[in-house]
């Protein structure tokens, strides 16, 4: 550690940083990002009731059509509307990513919770018996 001197005598450096300002930034992102997700939230519910919309009158044009090239047509609009429905999930499960703050988590739990049948389909898995923990954000 050096020591300070001013005109020959011992002096000490004091650093004061005024933190009024980044307090008052942090507030407001946090306050336009709890915006963002009820603007989100009214769209992604909106979004939702047309698709079913669209769903519903494509069933019915479905069930009342027997021309083989608008039920290929009407075919594909379905396929179209429950896709859009699973992007919209997906927006809803990812939403509040980030918000949170980190938490350590254990990997072993992560793995044992998740279904890995489909993703390790003929890969062998084995966990560490030493429990690894991760730091991360919270996604529930």
């Amino acid at each position: 550690m050096s020591e300070i001197e001013l005109h020959g005598s011992p002096a000490f450096l004091y650093l004061i940083h005024d933190i009024d300002e980044l307090k008052r930034t942090e507030n407001a992102v946090k306050e336009a990002n709890e915006q963002l997700n009820l603007l989100n939230s009214i769209t992604r519910h909106d979004i939702k009731n047309k698709v079913m919309v669209i769903s519903g009158y494509s069933e019915v044009l479905r069930k009342t059509t027997t021309d083989p090239s608008a039920l290929d047509k009407v075919a594909k609009i379905l396929k179209a509307g429950k896709e859009i429905q699973h992007l919209i999930e997906f927006t809803k499960e990812y939403q509040d990513l980030g918000a949170g703050q980190p938490v350590w988590l254990s990997l072993d739990e992560i793995i044992e919770e998740i279904n890995t049948d489909d993703l390790l389909s003929g890969i062998s898995l084995s966990l560490s018996k030493e429990n690894i923990l991760i730091r991360a954000d919270p996604i529930v």
